[in-house]
């Protein structure tokens, strides 16, 4: 079974949205392109990434630029389809 992940949960994109001081329609853009990728997992890197009290939040030390930082934390390697 596979499942689709935020690569940065949900509540982290809406936390940093709060974060903007003056948000405009660019800032705004800017963040949700940057942060809004999607993951396809297998069930056993899901139960990893929850397991490991990943499923909402990234990990402490997070620089808020890796978006993989989640799967790399619990050795998960992320691959990107091929054409």
């Amino acid at each position: 079974m596979l499942i689709h992940e935020h690569m940065v949960p949900k509540s982290i994109v809406i936390e940093r949205l709060k974060k903007l001081s003056n948000p405009t329609r660019d800032s705004v853009k800017e963040l949700l392109e940057f942060y809004c990728k999607g993951a396809v997992v297998t069930k056993d890197e899901d139960r990893r990434l929850n397991g490991n009290g990943l499923r909402s939040k990234m990990p402490t030390d997070w620089d808020e630029k890796d978006v993989e930082a989640r799967y790399a934390l619990v050795g998960i390697v992320l691959r990107t389809p091929t054409t």
